[in-house]
Protein backbone atom coordinates (compact mmCIF):
# COMPACT_ATOMS: atom_id res chain seq x y z
CA UNK A 1 0.00 0.00 0.00
CA UNK A 2 1.27 3.48 -0.84
CA UNK A 3 0.58 6.56 1.26
CA UNK A 4 0.25 9.88 -0.54
CA UNK A 5 -0.24 13.37 0.88
CA UNK A 6 -3.59 14.77 -0.19
CA UNK A 7 -4.58 18.24 0.91
CA UNK A 8 -3.36 20.00 4.05
CA UNK A 9 -3.52 17.32 6.75
CA UNK A 10 -5.01 14.33 4.97
CA UNK A 11 -3.22 11.17 3.94
CA UNK A 12 -4.82 8.85 1.41
CA UNK A 13 -3.80 5.21 1.05
CA UNK A 14 -3.63 4.02 -2.53
CA UNK A 15 -3.85 0.34 -3.38
CA UNK A 16 -1.20 -0.97 -5.71
CA UNK A 17 -2.38 -2.37 -9.01
CA UNK A 18 -1.60 -5.41 -11.09
CA UNK A 19 -0.96 -4.71 -14.75
CA UNK A 20 -1.34 -7.27 -17.50
CA UNK A 21 1.45 -7.34 -20.02
CA UNK A 22 0.00 -10.09 -22.21
CA UNK A 23 -2.57 -12.83 -22.19
CA UNK A 24 -4.39 -15.33 -24.38
CA UNK A 25 -7.19 -17.85 -23.79
CA UNK A 26 -8.82 -20.70 -25.72
CA UNK A 27 -12.22 -21.59 -24.30
CA UNK A 28 -14.79 -24.24 -25.31
CA UNK A 29 -18.38 -23.49 -24.27
CA UNK A 30 -20.87 -26.38 -24.31
CA UNK A 31 -24.46 -25.14 -24.25
CA UNK A 32 -27.77 -26.33 -25.69
CA UNK A 33 -26.13 -29.46 -27.10
CA UNK A 34 -23.73 -27.28 -29.12
CA UNK A 35 -20.01 -26.63 -28.77
CA UNK A 36 -18.59 -23.19 -29.45
CA UNK A 37 -14.86 -22.48 -29.37
CA UNK A 38 -13.42 -19.00 -28.82
CA UNK A 39 -9.92 -17.57 -28.65
CA UNK A 40 -9.25 -14.30 -26.87
CA UNK A 41 -6.36 -11.90 -26.39
CA UNK A 42 -8.43 -9.96 -23.86
CA UNK A 43 -7.10 -11.63 -20.70
CA UNK A 44 -6.07 -9.91 -17.48
CA UNK A 45 -4.68 -11.35 -14.27
CA UNK A 46 -3.10 -10.73 -10.91
CA UNK A 47 -1.91 -12.95 -8.10
CA UNK A 48 -5.57 -13.06 -6.94
CA UNK A 49 -7.78 -13.27 -10.04
CA UNK A 50 -8.05 -13.80 -13.78
CA UNK A 51 -10.54 -12.32 -16.27
CA UNK A 52 -11.16 -13.48 -19.83
CA UNK A 53 -13.40 -11.78 -22.36
CA UNK A 54 -14.61 -13.54 -25.52
CA UNK A 55 -17.39 -13.10 -28.06
CA UNK A 56 -19.31 -15.61 -25.91
CA UNK A 57 -19.08 -13.42 -22.79
CA UNK A 58 -16.82 -12.93 -19.77
CA UNK A 59 -15.27 -15.48 -17.44
CA UNK A 60 -14.03 -14.13 -14.08
CA UNK A 61 -12.06 -16.30 -11.65
CA UNK A 62 -11.38 -15.11 -8.10
CA UNK A 63 -8.78 -17.31 -6.45
CA UNK A 64 -9.80 -16.44 -2.87
CA UNK A 65 -6.15 -16.09 -1.88
CA UNK A 66 -2.85 -14.89 -3.30
CA UNK A 67 -1.25 -17.50 -5.58
CA UNK A 68 2.49 -16.97 -5.34
CA UNK A 69 4.76 -19.04 -7.61
CA UNK A 70 5.44 -22.58 -6.46
CA UNK A 71 6.50 -25.89 -8.02
CA UNK A 72 3.11 -27.60 -7.77
CA UNK A 73 -0.02 -26.18 -9.42
CA UNK A 74 -2.88 -24.79 -7.38
CA UNK A 75 -6.03 -26.90 -7.81
CA UNK A 76 -9.37 -25.25 -7.09
CA UNK A 77 -12.20 -27.78 -6.80
CA UNK A 78 -15.65 -26.39 -7.59
CA UNK A 79 -17.92 -25.53 -5.98
CA UNK A 80 -15.69 -24.17 -3.28
CA UNK A 81 -14.90 -21.30 -1.07
CA UNK A 82 -13.17 -18.93 -0.85
CA UNK A 83 -12.48 -19.24 -4.59
CA UNK A 84 -15.18 -18.64 -7.18
CA UNK A 85 -15.75 -18.32 -10.87
CA UNK A 86 -18.61 -16.69 -12.71
CA UNK A 87 -19.62 -16.40 -16.33
CA UNK A 88 -21.78 -13.80 -18.05
CA UNK A 89 -22.83 -14.81 -21.57
CA UNK A 90 -23.13 -12.53 -24.58
CA UNK A 91 -26.85 -11.96 -23.82
CA UNK A 92 -26.14 -10.86 -20.24
CA UNK A 93 -27.29 -14.10 -18.56
CA UNK A 94 -25.26 -14.39 -15.36
CA UNK A 95 -24.02 -17.81 -14.24
CA UNK A 96 -22.66 -17.89 -10.68
CA UNK A 97 -21.67 -20.62 -8.26
CA UNK A 98 -20.53 -23.45 -10.52
CA UNK A 99 -21.97 -26.87 -9.72
CA UNK A 100 -18.78 -28.80 -10.45
CA UNK A 101 -15.40 -28.71 -12.14
CA UNK A 102 -11.82 -27.75 -11.48
CA UNK A 103 -9.50 -24.85 -12.16
CA UNK A 104 -5.78 -25.60 -12.23
CA UNK A 105 -3.38 -22.66 -11.97
CA UNK A 106 0.37 -22.83 -12.40
CA UNK A 107 1.91 -19.66 -10.96
CA UNK A 108 5.45 -18.88 -12.16
CA UNK A 109 8.04 -16.12 -12.02
CA UNK A 110 8.38 -14.58 -15.49
CA UNK A 111 11.90 -13.19 -15.30
CA UNK A 112 11.84 -9.52 -14.45
CA UNK A 113 11.27 -8.50 -10.82
CA UNK A 114 7.61 -8.61 -9.80
CA UNK A 115 6.59 -10.19 -13.13
CA UNK A 116 4.54 -13.38 -13.06
CA UNK A 117 2.76 -15.79 -15.37
CA UNK A 118 -0.39 -17.70 -14.53
CA UNK A 119 -1.30 -20.68 -16.70
CA UNK A 120 -4.91 -21.70 -16.19
CA UNK A 121 -6.84 -24.82 -17.14
CA UNK A 122 -10.62 -25.05 -16.81
CA UNK A 123 -11.91 -28.64 -16.56
CA UNK A 124 -15.63 -29.28 -16.93
CA UNK A 125 -16.68 -26.14 -15.05
CA UNK A 126 -20.46 -26.59 -15.07
CA UNK A 127 -23.08 -23.92 -14.37
CA UNK A 128 -26.85 -23.95 -14.41
CA UNK A 129 -29.16 -20.96 -14.15
CA UNK A 130 -32.75 -20.44 -15.25
CA UNK A 131 -32.75 -23.98 -16.68
CA UNK A 132 -29.75 -23.23 -18.92
CA UNK A 133 -26.68 -25.41 -18.47
CA UNK A 134 -23.19 -24.38 -19.60
CA UNK A 135 -19.96 -26.34 -19.31
CA UNK A 136 -16.64 -24.59 -19.84
CA UNK A 137 -13.29 -26.15 -20.73
CA UNK A 138 -10.16 -24.41 -21.87
CA UNK A 139 -6.82 -22.83 -21.14
CA UNK A 140 -5.50 -19.37 -20.58
CA UNK A 141 -2.20 -17.71 -19.86
CA UNK A 142 -1.47 -14.22 -18.57
CA UNK A 143 1.80 -12.49 -17.79
CA UNK A 144 1.53 -9.52 -15.47
CA UNK A 145 3.47 -7.14 -13.24
CA UNK A 146 2.59 -7.03 -9.57
CA UNK A 147 3.39 -3.58 -8.09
Amino acid sequence: MTTKEHGADKKVQLKTTDLTDSGVAHILFLRDQQARFFASNNVSASLRHCSMYTDAGSLITQYGRTLFPQDDPYILDLPGAPHNIDYRDEDGVYFIRPLSGQIIIQSEHAGAPDTYTHKLTFLNVRFETEGIEVTINGTGIATFIFN
